[in-house]
This record gives C-alpha cells, sequence and structure tokens, in this order.
C-alpha cells in the first residue's frame, strides 16, 4: 500500500488536471456519431397478442358449441314451454275476471279507471319479471313471482266484483 501512495504522491500534477485533454469531447462525439442505434424489438409482445388471439378465440368456439349442445338448447326449450302454459292458463283466468268486471262495472268509469290502472301496472311488473326469467331460463323464483302476479291480478278483480255483488245484495235485502 506505500507504494501506490508514493507513486500517487510523486505524480499527484498529473492526476489533479480536472480537464480532459484537449480535442477529447470532440473524439468522443465522433465516436457517438459513428455508432449505430440498435432498437431492441421486443418479441415478447408479439407472442403475448398471438396467445391472447388464440385464446379469445378457443373461448368464443367454446362458447358458441355449449350454446349449440342439444342439453342446453333443450333446457331452453322447457323453461320457455314452461312460462308459456303458466301464462296461457293464467292469462285465460284474467280474460274470464276482466269480462266480468266489465259486465258489472260498464258505467262506472272512475272505478273502471282505476282498476285498469292497477292492471296495467301490474302488467308491466309482469313483463319485466318474464324479461327476467328469458334472461335467466329455468329460475323457479322469477316463475313464481310471475304465478303471484297473475294471481293478484286475479285475486284484485275478485274482491271488487265481491264487494259489488255484495252491494248489490245488501240492496236486496
Amino acid at each position: 500500500m506505500d507504494s501506490i501512495d508514493k507513486i500517487i504522491n510523486q505524480n499527484r500534477h498529473l492526476l489533479d488536471n480536472t480537464d480532459p485533454p484537449r480535442g477529447h469531447f470532440d473524439r468522443f462525439q465522433a465516436k457517438l456519431k459513428g455508432q449505430t442505434i440498435l432498437i431492441p424489438t421486443n418479441h415478447n409482445s408479439w407472442i403475448y397478442a398471438a396467445a391472447t388471439v388464440a385464446i379469445l378465440i378457443s373461448i368464443s368456439f367454446w362458447g358458441v358449441s355449449v350454446f349449440k349442445s342439444p342439453l342446453i338448447q333443450q333446457q331452453f326449450t322447457a323453461s320457455y314451454s314452461e312460462i308459456h302454459d303458466v301464462e296461457r292458463y293464467y292469462q285465460g283466468q284474467l280474460d274470464n275476471k276482466m269480462q266480468a268486471f266489465q259486465k258489472i262495472y260498464a258505467g262506472d268509469k272512475n272505478i273502471e279507471g282505476d282498476v285498469k290502472v292497477e292492471i296495467q301496472e301490474m302488467e308491466t311488473t309482469r313483463k319485466s319479471l318474464i324479461y327476467n326469467y328469458q334472461v335467466n331460463p329455468g329460475n323457479e323464483r322469477i316463475l313464481n313471482e310471475i304465478v303471484n302476479n297473475y294471481r293478484l291480478q286475479i285475486e284484485m278483480l275478485n274482491a271488487v266484483i265481491s264487494m259489488q255483488t255484495n252491494s248489490e245484495n245488501d240492496l236486496k235485502l
């Protein structure tokens, strides 16, 4: 170590010079201009993009094959026929009650208008439930709500009809 310190002390005047030799910066700039800059290409990004496209295509083919399978088609068909059977039965019941209601309240526009507004609100709810059932086929809760909606409409009409019938019977007594 002493020999290194001795050499440094003897040549201190060479080492203390803070400026580089003349022409150093010019030579450095010339070397920089002479170099060709290589832009690294990232081949991995192309591989990732190709893999992503391949995955998306395979998922879409899988989805199409699943929805075209006979089991899924059978489930959709069964649920749609089930909803149509329920609608046909309860719509027939509702039509009968509406006819009876219109016979009894043919002249009373007040009550007839109020009942029609209530029926229209329930119909809007029922249509929303049917849409939800089509989105979620086979969902028993939605099917039960559709049935309950029909029952409420029929019960409301029964209550209005029975009120009129009871009041007519009371007047006869």
